[in-house]
């Protein structure tokens, strides 16, 4: 529990570090073992034994699948994606649509990604892995945190075992974050979005209720916006 929080306030202090400009980011990413369907070569296997003398394919299976959601979310904050959002209108038979795409994406096998530090705790593998940012890459971090471009933040959520649950409740929470931001500003329900987002932080997911839900903190560009005519 020690470690957890002192690991909780490292990354508070390297979140203020980036926007001063260092040139990493760092997250904190984590497997849940309890609720692995694929865990089943371990079963009964405590904490203590998995630190100990973990199993080799479980071990890199959780540290493939960390790596790549830590190369999608950095990509996130670096790159950023782009939107198109339809929200759904029973009225008019308008069904949501939703894209959210990376604009750009961090090389497979990038040597800057790499495992930080790690520990287990209650069947839970927590990674902290960093990203050591070029200079473009590190301007571009700073131009989205230039105060130029609005922000906001939501919980998104995804059933636990539906595919890409974690990126998809992200998707979700950015979809949200979108909404909301935008309705002091108009009055009706629009009728697409385009914009271009970026997350400001490694969003916080936990497990609710049976599915995974994200915190996210978004800097947003909206490109597009359409609204329905009065009578239409």
């Amino acid at each position: 529990m020690f470690r957890k929080a002192l690991f909780a306030l490292i990354l508070f202090f390297l979140t203020l570090a980036l926007h001063g400009a260092e040139p990493f980011l760092l997250g904190e990413f984590v497997y849940n073992m309890n609720l692995d369907l694929k865990s089943t070569p371990f079963p009964g296997m405590t904490t203590e034994e998995f630190e100990n003398k973990p199993g080799e394919d479980y071990e890199e299976q959780i540290y493939r699948t960390l790596l790549e959601e830590a190369r999608w979310v950095f990509s996130a904050m670096i790159y950023g994606l782009t939107v198109s959002y339809t929200p759904s209108d029973i009225a008019r038979e308008v069904d949501r649509l939703y894209d959210a795409e990376l604009t750009a994406r961090i090389p497979f096998g990038d040597s800057r990604l790499h495992v930080y530090d790690t520990f287990v705790e209650d069947n839970v593998f927590h990674a902290f892995i960093r990203y050591e940012l070029d200079p473009y890459q590190k301007r571009r971090v700073e131009y989205w945190e230039s105060g130029v471009f609005d922000s906001g933040a939501s919980y998104g959520y995804w059933p636990y075992f539906g595919e890409n649950s974690r990126i998809n409740a992200i998707k979700d929470g950015i979809r949200i974050a979108l909404e909301n931001q935008l309705k002091p500003e108009i009055y009706n329900k629009p009728r697409q979005i385009e914009a271009e987002v970026i997350l400001r932080e490694c969003p916080l997911i936990s497990v609710d209720s049976g599915k995974n839900r994200a915190f996210v903190k978004i800097r947003s560009h909206v490109k597009n916006l359409q609204t329905y005519r009065v009578n239409n």
